[in-house]
């Protein structure tokens, strides 16, 4: 685990106490704290930076209004917090595939095609959690971590007990097959 997430991990646990009593200033600190993790993890989710500002707003909120649901014993305040982003990042992924089939219904091939890319994006980014489950655990561990976690390869390879250049290679193989897998070729180039 990093220092990062130690410490997210760590404040998170000191607010909780203060969330749950309604301080307004742990609200703040709340929000100024998970804000930006949340936002950078958005990222991989979405690919308008509205539709990610909107789903951490939402996902902030719906936290802070369930926050006597949360658990602690059975995770971490960042681990919630994930959660309930995928999930709504999932949810908005398929309002905007339910959108752009409308509008195609609808014969309105203009607006289609502005939503065609951003529902094909969204698609791929929601359908690539399906194909990560097929991948092998290390390769599939050491892509969360990279571009989902954002964490250093170096930081990868401490953690999983490998060097730098192994997670490296297996981050590059992931990638490889779920190329492969989406796009039905395979790039011998490795790029």
């Amino acid at each position: 685990m990093s220092t990062r997430t130690q410490v997210l991990n760590e404040v998170g646990a000191a607010l909780l106490p203060r969330l749950r009593s309604g301080e307004e200033q742990a609200f703040s600190e709340f929000y100024v704290t998970f804000a930006g993790p949340l936002t950078a993890m958005g990222h991989h989710l979405l690919q308008r930076k509205e539709d990610v500002d909107d789903l951490v707003q939402e996902v902030l909120v719906e936290a802070i209004s369930t926050i006597g649901a949360f658990d602690e014993r059975r995770g971490t305040m960042l681990g919630w917090l994930v959660g309930i982003l995928r999930h709504r990042a999932i949810d908005r992924a398929r309002i905007l595939r339910r959108r752009y089939r409308e509008v195609v219904a609808a014969h309105d091939v203009s607006d289609a095609i502005e939503q065609e890319d951003l529902a094909e994006y969204v698609q791929d980014r929601v359908d690539i959690s399906e194909l990560l489950r097929e991948l092998p655990d290390r390769e599939r561990d050491v892509v969360y971590l990279h571009y989902f976690l954002g964490y250093p390869y170096q930081e990868i390879a401490d953690h999983l007990g490998i060097s730098a250049i192994a997670a490296r290679q297996y981050a590059s193989r992931a990638r490889d097959k779920l190329r492969e897998k989406i796009t039905g070729q395979n790039d011998p180039s490795g790029c």
